[in-house]
């Protein structure tokens, strides 16, 4: 069953059953089967912890904004952990995230974006860190590439 709590109070008030019909209606963010399991947190495939690590796990850069690089210069920029994660980390541009300007490449154990542009525009991507202790944080970026 799915419940609804119809006040403003999360604690404390009767929850309310909600109709088949309804429940299309109502956006779940998570569940709770009220055992020692840990609540399931939607969409499918999140969890609580890796909501905590968007928070809590601090990547430097912090700014989108990455240093500009220009057509035919060599170009490196370094990406690392400020605070909260267990080494050693894997770093990635995750699945459906735009590709890295042509050009350059990001090492998966250094965090080191590196190589020669050969296309200029602005590019948006994502950067994935995966630590020891089976955590990631997601951080979206953007880097100039001048003529």
């Amino acid at each position: 069953p799915i419940y609804l709590n119809p006040g403003i109070f999360f604690l404390g008030r009767t929850n309310t059953a909600l109709s088949e019909a309804s429940q299309s209606q109502l956006l779940i963010w998570g569940s709770f089967d009220g055992t020692t399991n840990a609540p399931v947190v939607y969409p499918n495939g999140t969890d609580l912890t890796n909501l905590e690590s968007q928070v809590f796990i601090t990547i430097s850069p912090v700014t989108p904004a990455l240093t500009s690089a220009a057509v035919g210069v060599a170009y490196s920029n370094i990406f690392t952990v400020v605070s909260g994660a267990t080494p050693p980390y894997t770093w990635s541009v995750p699945f459906g995230s735009p590709a890295l300007p042509p050009g350059l490449i990001l090492s998966s154990t250094t965090g080191v974006i590196s190589g020669t542009p050969i296309v200029a525009g602005t590019y948006d991507f994502e950067i994935r860190m995966n630590d020891a202790a089976g955590r990631y944080v997601q951080r979206p970026y953007e880097i100039t590439i001048t003529p």
